[in-house]
């Protein structure tokens, strides 16, 4: 089974039509159609019902779609995560110190910045008791 057969699926019951379905899936019907065949006959179950009058999926049908709605989100879920992944952090950070560590900020931003991307830094160069109060 491959993941674009329950995304046929679950168009399919969305547009209670496989002409619609494969238009919106941007493949011809006849492709979308051999897909749910495929499916069928890999599992041995009827999926789709097209001899009633109201087109639906069969009780197996539903139970698969249920499935595949779970594992379509998972693959959602892993493709946010590598896209992420992929993106750097940008924005301000704000950093306060006491005088002493000023010198270690610019060593500090050296490392960080190829993971982080663009940022503006801003230090506040705080005494003893404001850094405590600070904490």
């Amino acid at each position: 089974m491959f993941l674009k057969q329950l995304y046929y699926l679950r168009e399919i019951e969305k547009f209670k039509s496989f002409s619609q379905a494969a238009a919106a899936c941007n493949v011809s019907q006849p492709s979308l159609s051999r897909a749910i065949r495929v499916m069928k006959e890999e599992l041995g179950v009827v999926i789709v019902d097209r001899k009633r009058k109201v087109f639906g999926l069969t009780p197996k049908g539903v139970q698969i779609l249920r499935w595949g709605h779970e594992i379509l989100r998972g693959v959602l879920e892993i493709q946010n995560v590598v896209s992420l992944s992929h993106q750097k952090l940008a924005g301000t950070i704000k950093i306060g110190v006491v005088p002493i560590a000023v010198h270690v900020i610019p060593l500090l931003m050296d490392l960080v910045k190829d993971h982080i991307g663009d940022f503006i830094c801003d230090v506040l160069i705080l005494s003893k008791s404001l850094n405590q109060k600070a904490v």
